[in-house]
């Protein structure tokens, strides 16, 4: 897997922890002293759910992964944590148990700090407690832009995870990921290996990546995968000084339809916001002077729930059409052409200025 620990340093950098570095350098050297640090090679087993926080995970370098375990032995990445870093600390805060179990994602250094060690910092050194809050806030901010996942689509959580793993790789060239098996993504992402290995086989026939003989994964366009996972990123991998992207606004499309071809309104054109009437009644927003229009024959909307676009006929005599299709309720992607009696209407998905709707 990406990346180790470099040999222990015989002084572990307390001083480099964000959280801890207020206390300043004796204080620093104190901790180090009281609570030394031994390593844990990669996939050691550091905390389980539900366990007693009797004292905070004190991460001086390497990776830790936080995780949930289904009923399934499956194993769902949470998110990845680099050093320097704290773990336990929120949840001894909060007055809970482990809410994650955490592991050695790498080799790793870490301390293990009593619980009542970690109070009094946080008691008596408010630069500690601000510290702290901060790192807590920037966690909940990334676990919340995480909570996107598990709207994307596969492919994009897999082009996620390739990504933030070539970020942890150590090799020579960043764009390689040692080590890497099919059950490790499937577990990683809580699926299943007969999916994800379709989904990784799609991305290497688009040539986006390749797998070695060995086993090692290669991202051959960094740029497209970055581009497929954009959505989601940023919301893996978590350090004490991490940062997130603003999330993008919300692109609403326009949306407008076209009298192509009719007894009148030929060439006029009528946004679509919410909703939009069309028949011969007076009230509607399309008023037509066709004869074989309904009063109230169909009406186009944008559902509540979403972007989506709806066309539905509404109990009309001669029925609405759509691409020559009769239906009494149909999603409209755009470019498609509505018949409403003699009148043809194209609907169209973000618009140029066009006559707003009566």
């Amino acid at each position: 897997m990406p990346g180790s620990c470099p040999p222990e340093a015989p002084n572990p950098p307390w001083l480099g922890n964000p959280m801890l570095a207020p206390l300043g350098e004796a204080r620093c050297s104190d901790l180090a002293r009281r609570f030394p640090s031994a390593r844990h090679p990669e996939g050691e087993r550091l905390a389980e759910v539900g366990e007693p926080v009797s004292r905070v995970l004190v991460l001086h370098e390497g990776v830790v992964r936080q995780y949930h375990r289904m009923a399934d032995a499956r194993e769902s990445l949470v998110s990845l944590v680099c050093g320097p870093a704290l773990l336990g600390h929120a949840e001894l805060l909060a007055g809970r148990r482990w809410v994650t179990s955490v592991s050695a994602f790498t080799d790793v250094a870490l301390s293990w700090m009593p619980a009542a060690a970690l109070a009094a910092l946080v008691e008596g050194h408010p630069a500690v407690a601000r510290a702290i809050l901060r790192q807590v806030a920037m966690t909940a901010c990334v676990l919340a832009h995480d909570q996107r996942q598990v709207f994307a689509m596969l492919e994009q959580r897999v082009a996620n995870l390739l990504l933030a793993l070539a970020e942890l790789q150590e090799g020579d060239d960043p764009r390689v990921i040692e080590g890497l098996t099919m059950p490790m993504i499937a577990n990683s992402l809580g699926s299943i290996r007969r999916t994800v290995a379709k989904v990784v086989a799609g991305l290497s026939r688009r040539g986006l990546i390749v797998r070695r003989e060995n086993g090692d994964f290669v991202l051959l366009e960094p740029g497209a995968l970055e581009e497929l996972a954009r959505p989601i990123r940023g919301g893996l991998i978590i350090t004490a000084e991490g940062s997130l992207p603003d999330p993008p606004p919300i692109e609403e499309p326009g949306a407008e339809v076209e009298i192509l071809e009719g007894p009148a309104l030929r060439g006029q054109r009528f946004l679509v916001d919410r909703e939009l009437l069309i028949g011969s009644h007076p009230r509607c927003h399309v008023l037509l002077g066709d004869g074989q229009a309904s009063p109230w024959h169909c009406r186009l909307y944008r559902a509540s729930s979403s972007l989506r676009y709806w066309v539905e006929d509404m109990a009309s005599a001669a029925g609405t059409r759509v691409d020559g299709r009769r239906v009494d309720r149909a999603v409209l992607r755009g470019n498609e052409v509505i018949e409403v009696g003699e009148t043809r209407l194209l609907f169209r998905v973000e618009t140029t200025p066009a006559r707003q709707a009566r």
